[in-house]
């Protein structure tokens, strides 16, 4: 309705332009403006807080002290690990509901929601002499956790510094555990390609939010990583310089849908009506609602180590703000929500806006009136202590991972920012204390956000509800996402600073009469559910349809964007049921989505992936167009084993190889099969995923073909017979049989990793290069400078085999 709605006032905008001609475009414009009753944004009146105000408000919120902020954060920090499914979390929960009830909140409520995320179950490294080291998994590659399997593993311990190929030289890298700098980027990809079991880091220094999103990757790879105590780390590299070392490993973390807590109070407004005029209809104070939100969870590269200083630097402030606005009450009413699952992906407010807030006419007439509740304008808080100056943003980088501006979204939400901003400026006669971040002079709102940040009012602008974000301008947030975020890192003087200007600013606007009056712009409402049924193909029960269910999938798609916005991840995820229906009750974007439904063994293997073939995603597509209000659709999966590949990129051209295919040793498509990997989606930025898997049916061998979009294969792996290469075909033996083996035979799918996967495709490519040579040379079609190349290659590849031996 409200598409029909945009194009009937764009059609009448449009007769309006016709009728005043091509004149003056001002003139236009003011016709336009008045035909639909718009009005422009008027400038903000200079002096809208009196000096007996800014007075009485000042003096108001001296009351915060740092010394009473910093125990809030020492107190959230020492629950533990805030992730939904810790302790810590369910900790925090009952401390902010407390908190709510002393403070004196009205119809306290709470709701739980269902949340994927990976619980530790515990691992441990084991020195040959009885030494016993605690570890914790790191989050998983895609849906693939760091499970080890059943008995654990053993290896010899190395340490590799940095990850560089250089620091691996001369060590036994296959079949060992490998302790490297957390500061080491990607770089524990290359120990993985070379065979090590399984890679340990430790806070060498450099422990920060970048080098954390390095620690995990879209697609589902099997690299078993884990975090080591720093002392417990650079005792077992002193021990390393006398002697080696052989160690054992065990460690479990599975995926689980665990049950978080939104927590919402009421501060009424009065009774008493708005001013005359400032409303069209007479309308009570009360009437009319800002939602104040902040999230009490936390995140980290290891789950396990979650504490979540500067996560807790929003949920901190509410508790002050609620303080503050009790002594000072707002003549509009408040509602106070506490959000959990802010880092998955922005569950937790996504499932406050479905069950109470939406502009669709479809969902709201799905909820009774004790379920809606309306407000006029939500301000998210997301808060950190690297700076000390506020600001006000429209949109944020989680549904905007290309950075744009919304020129329909700025105009709408600047007068709201102006206003506060301004309020903020004249309590305290300083401009450096809030920062109007959504049409700043001279700069655009991206200046001030020097990392992707996910805001909760994103989802509820996504939704059609008008919402800011009062965040922290210019902190690049270098301890979230890791377990070093802690509060003796924090700035809580910056903090607190922050907490009296928002203080200050809703003390003020909880009695402006006209922050809320109503415009006639209206955001639209883009968000749909998803539900469906994850089923396996077994013709033993169902010939025509699959309707086997698979119990307990883990269901997902991946948002636009890196992998970790600021901490939210954007791989979303949710836990079916036993008979495999799931439900996405807000998709979180207005695109096509590819859905993808594994189901994983108790030692976190892939043991079911999404059917590539004819009776999976050729029949039932894994693409969900963005449609209906409501959709469904039919996953079809197939047990298999994985085969993880990495140094999947074009090594001429330095471009991601983000198209696959897979054959048989036939060198045909399997009827299932299935993949993952790193789709370039449009312009996007961000690091390359040097990684892929392969998913076939236990047993198989496979090929992996993999290419971009402007070139042929330039990747190839297809286990072409590697002793040709020092011991070439003669010409005179190449017939259709030598040209089959040429071919290869595939790699075994049970292997679960292909070693030196650069090394093998170079290798598998001359061979059937060499081979088809030699075919044509017989038919009297041969090039010399070719020829000579094609000599260099194997030179290479012989001085390749070399280096390898010599490690």
């Amino acid at each position: 309705m409200s598409k029909l709605l945009n194009a009937l006032l764009l059609f009448f905008a449009a007769l309006m332009i016709a009728a005043v001609g091509f004149g003056d475009p001002g003139a236009i414009s003011q016709k336009v403006n008045d035909f639909f009753g718009w009005k422009p944004n008027k400038p903000v009146d200079a002096h809208i807080v009196n000096v007996q105000q800014a007075a009485e408000i000042r003096n108001l919120v001296a009351r915060i002290s740092e010394e009473d902020v910093a125990a809030e954060i020492e107190r959230f920090a020492a629950f533990g690990s805030r992730v939904p499914g810790y302790p810590g979390e369910r900790q925090a929960y009952e401390y902010v509901r407390q908190r709510f009830e002393e403070l004196g909140l009205e119809n306290i409520e709470s709701e739980g929601f269902k949340v994927a995320v990976p619980i530790d179950r515990g691992a441990e490294l084991l020195v040959e002499g009885g030494k016993r080291k605690q570890l914790y998994s790191l989050w998983p590659n895609g849906v693939r956790t760091s499970s080890l399997p059943e008995g654990g593993i053993d290896g010899g311990l190395i340490y590799g510094g940095a990850g560089e190929l250089t620091a691996l030289d001369g060590q036994q890298v296959e079949g060992s555990v490998v302790l490297l700098d957390f500061a080491c980027g990607q770089n524990y990809l290359n120990p993985a390609s070379l065979g090590a079991k399984a890679i340990v880091f430790y806070d060498n220094g450099g422990v920060n939010r970048e080098q954390a999103a390095d620690k995990f990757l879209k697609v589902s790879v099997d690299i078993p990583r884990f975090w080591i105590e720093r002392d417990d780390a650079l005792e077992l590299i002193a021990d390393l310089e006398s002697r080696p070392l052989d160690v054992h490993l065990n460690a479990r973390m599975d995926w689980q849908g665990v049950e978080a807590q939104n927590l919402y109070g009421w501060l009424p407004g009065s009774a008493e009506m708005l001013p005359e005029k400032s409303r069209e209809n007479p309308q009570a104070w009360k009437d009319q609602v800002i939602v104040i939100q902040a999230y009490y969870d936390a995140i980290s590269v290891v789950p396990a180590l979650a504490p979540g200083a500067e996560n807790a630097a929003g949920i901190v402030a509410m508790l002050e703000l609620i303080e503050t606005l009790k002594a000072h009450r707002p003549h509009y009413s408040i509602l106070f929500l506490a959000t959990s699952g802010h880092f998955e992906g922005l569950s937790g407010i996504n499932d406050f806006l479905y069950r109470h807030s939406r502009r669709s006419d479809y969902f709201r007439e799905r909820m009774t009136d004790e379920q809606r509740i309306d407000f006029d304008l939500m301000l998210s808080l997301d808060l950190s202590s690297h700076a000390d100056r506020t600001a006000s943003f429209g949109v944020g980088t989680f549904y905007n991972h290309k950075w744009t501006t919304d020129n329909y979204v700025k105009y709408m939400l600047t007068p709201y920012s102006k206003r506060l901003s301004l309020a903020v400026e004249e309590i305290f006669a300083d401009t450096s204390r809030h920062l109007e971040g959504i049409t700043p002079p001279k700069r655009t709102w991206k200046n001030y956000l020097p990392i992707p940040l996910a805001f909760s009012s994103e989802a509820a602008a996504f939704v059609g509800q008008k919402a800011l974000a009062l965040a922290t301008a210019n902190d690049a947030r270098a301890r979230v996402d890791t377990p070093l975020d802690l509060p003796e890192a924090m700035n809580i003087a910056n903090l607190t600073r922050q907490i009296e200007t928002l203080a200050a600013m809703l003390a003020w606007s909880g009695r402006d009469s006209e922050l809320l009056k109503p415009t006639k712009l209206e955001l639209e409402d883009y968000g749909h559910s998803l539900a469906g049924g994850i089923y396996w193909f077994d013709r033993d029960i169902n010939f025509a349809v699959p309707k086997k269910p698979v119990p307990q999938a883990l269901v997902t798609y991946q948002q636009l964007g890196p992998n970790s916005v600021g901490g939210v991840r954007t791989l979303i995820a949710q836990a079916g049921d036993d008979e495999g229906k799931f439900r996405f009750d807000i998709m979180r974007n207005k695109l096509d989505n590819t859905i993808k439904a594994y189901q994983l063994n108790e030692w976190g293997e892939i043991t079911s992936a999404p059917d590539m073939g004819q009776e999976g995603n050729e029949t039932y597509p894994m693409l969900h167009p963005w449609g209906w209000w409501e959709n469904e659709m039919l996953q079809v999966l197939f047990e298999c084993r994985a085969l993880s590949l990495f140094e999947t990129v074009d090594s001429r051209y330095l471009s991601v190889l983000d198209h696959m295919t897979v054959l048989d040793e036939r060198d045909g498509v399997p009827q299932s099969w299935g993949a993952d990997f790193v789709e370039k989606q449009g312009n996007e930025e961000g690091k390359v995923t040097l990684a892929s898997v392969v998913y076939a049916q236990p047993g198989s061998n496979v090929k992996a073909l993999m290419s971009t979009s402007l070139f042929g294969v330039r990747y190839l792996l297809s286990g072409a017979p590697a002793e040709w290469v020092a011991d070439p075909v003669q010409p005179e033996e190449v017939d259709e049989e030598m040209i089959k083996r040429a071919l290869g035979q595939g790699y075994p799918i049970d292997q679960g990793v292909v070693l030196r996967p650069g090394y093998a495709a170079a290798r598998d490519m001359w061979v059937l290069d060499d081979v088809r040579i030699k075919q044509l040379a017989r038919y009297g079609v041969r090039n010399d400078k070719f020829m000579r190349l094609h000599e260099e290659a194997r030179e290479e590849l012989m001085a390749a085999e070399e280096h390898l031996q010599a490690k």
